[in-house]
């Protein structure tokens, strides 16, 4: 409905209107996602969501002044990401992480341009490893909107391998244990939830 008044803004009077429900929409979304970039569906399904959102704010934000919500959740979805994969060499297109609740081991929207998108957006280089790395081996799902690799994809963004990240991460607000015996490829990788 919001993309719906985005795009009679300005000719349409009920515009305005179904605008501000859409975000209210979104604003109430928005209080159910944390800051670590956890989704209560699982990260799958998280995917789905952040494709419409950021879709929507690429769209709004020139036209309307409206803030990016849950942006704190947004800018920490690739890291949170990245905890959830495979070993980097293992990763297929429909096996790529650990899975939890009933979201499943793949993405069916993404997550390659959403990692782009979020690396424009907050200048974060791990992000556009991400990026690259989708582009590059061809992981996004079936139902992925490829085309926005070529909006959102910048090869002049700076990229960061994360094998300096911490192995291990604990997202204490889920009970969501994430270890691996290193970020080499082949690595070990447990969760406990």
């Amino acid at each position: 409905l919001a993309i719906a008044g985005l795009a009679g803004y300005g000719d349409c009077p009920e515009a305005d209107d179904w605008i501000q429900r859409g975000n209210r929409e979104i604003e109430l979304c928005a209080r159910y996602y944390s800051d670590d970039g956890i989704s209560p569906e699982g990260e799958a399904y998280a995917g789905y969501v952040l494709e419409y959102l950021l879709e929507y704010y690429a769209a709004a934000v020139p036209l309307i002044q409206v803030s990016i919500q849950p942006e704190s959740w947004i800018r920490s979805f690739p890291g949170t990401f990245l905890y959830h994969t495979v070993a980097r060499r293992a990763w297929k297109q429909d096996d790529l992480m650990l899975a939890f609740g009933d979201s499943p081991r793949h993405f069916r929207h993404g997550p390659g341009y959403l990692f782009a998108r979020i690396a424009e957006l907050y200048d974060d280089p791990v992000a556009q490893e991400l990026a690259a790395q989708f582009l590059a081996g061809e992981f996004d799902g079936d139902s992925s909107a490829a085309w926005l690799y070529a909006l959102w994809f910048d090869s002049d963004n700076p990229r960061q391998v994360w094998s300096g990240l911490p192995v291990a991460r604990t997202f204490s607000n889920w009970g969501l244990h994430l270890a691996r015996d290193s970020w080499g490829g082949d690595e070990t990788v447990l969760g406990f939830k």
